[in-house]
């Protein structure tokens, strides 16, 4: 069983994990569940309720380190990199540079 104390710990782990909004803005739909999860009264799914939130608590923690190790390591696949930026890392890896690209009006 979890403790109360823990509760908080959860809540916030969880909290930074999502993205953050501008308070004008309606607040995740996770948090708002998690949240009604910790508020109400005890009932007799609590504890498989708060289980599932410390799941849910892990999952995004490392869903936000994947993101991470994959913008870090693999950019393209992460659609950080457009077509042209792509090509040049692509060049620049083998020893190439790109030549500017000619525009118009130009000589």
């Amino acid at each position: 069983m979890t403790t109360v104390s823990t509760l908080p710990r959860i809540y916030h782990t969880i909290l930074r994990a999502l993205p953050i909004r501008s308070p004008a803005r309606a607040r995740h739909p996770l948090h708002n569940f998690i949240r009604n999860i910790i508020l109400e009264p005890n009932t007799t799914k609590r504890d498989v309720q708060i289980k599932q939130v410390e799941v849910l608590a892990s999952f995004l923690k490392h869903q936000k380190e994947y993101v991470r190790l994959l913008e870090r390591y693999n950019p393209s696949l992460a659609g950080a990199l457009d077509g042209e930026e792509l090509a040049r890392r692509t060049a620049r890896r083998v020893g190439l540079q790109v030549p500017e690209a000619w525009k118009v009006g130009n000589k």
